[in-house]
């Protein structure tokens, strides 16, 4: 393990740590490839100091530390930017498969030890029936090895595809008294997903327990929020662990969700899925069958698909940046203008380097896999992603796009796979639940503390978020009708973010006798 640099602990192991390593003349840290536990850091009076959660490290005189404007300004754009920078100039976050190599002069490096790209060159030859055997047994392996860790599991079961396969694979292998489903019931204007979620649990003989989840319910004060190394978009949103009954939330209880299946299992309609074919095995007898199912998975013409897989220039940009570009706001333009969000990635997310179109459009979005927590949870129960596993990352990787939309359909091979483990409503279902009527009712329901908040408050102070732009969103309830118009609570939440750190920052200064 050593000799490699800790390249074999990547390739040989799995599972959620950050691994310390003694080489001799250096010393190695490694972040395990889904980041599950956050690792920051920073140096400090010739002391390198890695941490989870700031707000735990008392010994650390934070007057010291000051704002990143240039990332708060990129985070007003996309919540979710990922490049190794935070919200403080003087911390940074070793990211998924990174490792920070210290040698004795104190000399830091970082090197990347596990590149998707390079797994994703790796294309197996398999038939369609080996593909979707492969995929069943990775994710039933996944699921099967998290849950060993707990004495009782909740699965988060929202009605659809994901969730039930994880409620699926628990079933088969978990006993029927430390199982229990819930689906939360959003009281919102959002599509119900009740009827699908009790039909899963009905299948597996799994009770289900509904939980209501209000809009106006649990909403934190502009000052309630911690000192964390970066804002947390998870701060506004509601806590759904904590809703579960206190029989639920004991040690040795876990949460378990079916977070990430939509990146993995290929959920995008992306015509560029020919373009993979014929760039992985040129013209065959099958050309013509994947042409067809490539215009069926995206509603367009077998011209048009064609048109795309042979003219570059005509494609529409990355998931990734569509997906930066629907975060613009008018209260934000200036931001989206004027910021490099779209270089803040892993330089594997930004350069296909050999990975074909569609297939690099699915590696370019598993930066948002990586749970970006400010701190792990310290309170029952765990919560457990089970899909966002490495084993199973990496097939996703490996297998071909227009494998993993088989037949034209999307995540076409996983719904063969669990054919008969989940009810064929659910299974063959193309439709799929959102949440954005619940954020839009929810910020509409804490507008005048919103107002409040950002109205001469910290970022109107800083010169990023001026009172005009705030009342371009709030005047006539306009953000109800802007597609993105949610994004006011990433807003609120920096702010209570930036006052959190002033506070603190300040309160330091006067321990230590410093001027605030």
């Amino acid at each position: 393990m050593v000799s490699s640099g800790g390249a074999s602990l990547i390739r040989q192991y799995w599972g959620s740590y950050v691994a310390f390593l003694n080489c001799g003349q250096t010393h190695l840290v490694i972040q395990d490839p889904t980041a599950a536990i956050p690792c920051y850091y920073m140096f400090r009076n010739g002391v390198t100091l890695l941490f989870s959660n700031i707000e735990m490290c008392g010994f650390l005189d934070v007057s010291g530390l000051s704002i990143d404007t240039e990332f708060v300004s990129a985070l007003l754009a996309y919540d979710k930017p990922l490049d190794g920078r935070t919200g403080l100039k003087e911390v940074s976050e070793l990211l998924a498969g990174e490792a920070l190599t210290r040698d004795r002069s104190g000399k830091l490096r970082l090197s990347t030890l596990w590149d998707p790209r390079s797994i994703a060159r790796e294309t197996p030859d398999l038939s369609d029936a080996e593909a979707e055997t492969l995929l069943a047994a990775t994710v039933r392996q996944c699921v099967s090895a998290r849950a060993s860790e707990f004495e009782e599991i909740t699965v988060s079961l929202s009605g659809g595809l994901d969730s039930s396969i994880v409620l699926a694979c628990l079933t088969a292998g978990y006993e029927p008294e430390r199982l229990h489903a819930v689906h939360y019931k959003l009281g919102s204007g959002d599509e119900a997903e009740e009827q699908f979620a009790a039909e899963t649990a009905r299948h597996c003989g799994c009770p289900l327990t509904t939980v209501p989840v209000i809009p106006a319910q649990g909403f934190p004060g502009p000052e309630d929020f911690p000192a964390t190394v970066r804002p947390s978009r998870q701060r506004v949103a509601p806590d759904l662990p904590a809703l579960l009954p206190p029989s639920l939330r004991r040690p040795g209880c876990a949460w378990f969700t079916g977070q990430g299946g939509d990146h993995l299992f290929h959920v995008a309609r992306n015509p560029l899925i020919f373009a993979d074919y014929v760039f992985q095995n040129g013209i065959t007898s099958s050309t013509g069958s994947q042409l067809m199912a490539a215009a069926r998975l995206s509603g367009l013409s077998i011209w048009e698909v064609l048109k795309l897989t042979l003219f570059p220039a005509t494609r529409p940009p990355l998931a990734m940046m569509a997906g930066i570009q629907s975060r613009e706001t008018r209260a934000t333009r200036r931001h989206h203008q004027q910021s490099d969000i779209g270089e803040r990635f892993p330089a594997w997310a930004l350069h296909a380097d050999g990975v074909p179109p569609a297939k690099f459009d699915q590696l370019s979005t598993l930066p948002h896999l990586f749970q970006l927590r400010d701190k792990p949870s310290l309170d029952p129960p765990e919560v457990v992603h089970p899909l966002i596993s490495q084993p199973l990352i990496e097939l996703c990787l490996q297998l071909p796009s227009w494998q993993l939309s088989r037949g034209g359909q999307s995540r076409g091979l996983v719904r063969s796979a669990f054919a008969g483990a989940i009810p064929d409503s659910v299974r063959t279902r193309m439709t799929k639940g959102y949440a954005s009527r619940y954020y839009t009712e929810r910020a509409a329901a804490h507008l005048e503390t919103i107002r409040g908040a950002l109205i001469g408050g910290e970022l109107s102070k800083a010169g990023l978020l001026s009172d005009a732009e705030t009342e371009s969103l709030l005047t006539a309830d306009r953000f109800r009708s802007e597609k993105s118009g949610s994004m006011l609570l990433v807003y609120y939440g920096i702010e209570g973010w930036l006052r959190a750190w002033s506070s603190r920052r300040s309160n330091a200064s006067k321990r230590s006798g410093a001027a605030p």
